[in-house]
């Protein structure tokens, strides 16, 4: 599992639930560098651009409180899903 970034609550328990699952994880810290990696990526289908902090917290706020309300409760029942070890990991 490679992540780009480590930003939301569900991408930490994510990365805890991996590690308790003994599934390799790896953070690129400052992205990819390589501009042909990139290229490349880009023109994978499926394949989602990162985009800054601002438009994220536009597409929050246009999505509505419900859907952060059901992120919420996603995150929360998966943290209770970790084992005691692993919820030390993790924001409750």
């Amino acid at each position: 599992m490679i992540f780009f970034e480590l930003e939301t609550l569900n991408q930490v328990a994510l990365n805890v639930a991996c590690k308790e699952a003994n599934i390799t994880t790896a953070f690129c810290d400052h992205g990819l560098q390589d501009i042909k990696i990139i290229e490349a990526l880009n023109k994978t289908p499926g394949f989602r651009k990162p985009i800054s902090k601002f438009q994220r917290i536009k597409n929050i706020l246009s999505a509505g409180i419900l859907n952060v309300l059901k992120n919420r409760r996603f995150y929360r029942k998966s943290i209770n899903e970790l084992s005691e070890t692993g919820q030390t990991f993790t924001i409750k």
